[in-house]
């Protein structure tokens, strides 16, 4: 248990010289991180859920995170 918020909970990690490599399915807390150093972000979709959160998903598109399409979907 830690009493800080996930960002300050990362800042933290990044204070003691970790690297952070986040794996998140929908998080605005990833967008909050992506920015620091030393942190990648991960993003995992599926058909369903990029066709439910679309617009989230374009988000993390334009701030060219790194994706992993667990049923292989081919979205372009």
């Amino acid at each position: 248990n830690s009493p800080l918020i996930f960002e300050d909970y990362i800042i933290d990690l990044l204070e003691k010289n970790y690297s952070v490599e986040l794996f998140t399915i929908l998080s605005s807390a990833a967008i909050n991180v992506s920015v620091l150093n030393n942190v990648v972000v991960k993003v995992i979709r599926n058909k369903i859920l990029y066709e439910n959160y679309s617009s989230l998903y374009e988000v993390f598109e334009e701030m060219d995170f790194n994706f992993i399409d667990v049923d292989g979907i081919l979205l372009w």
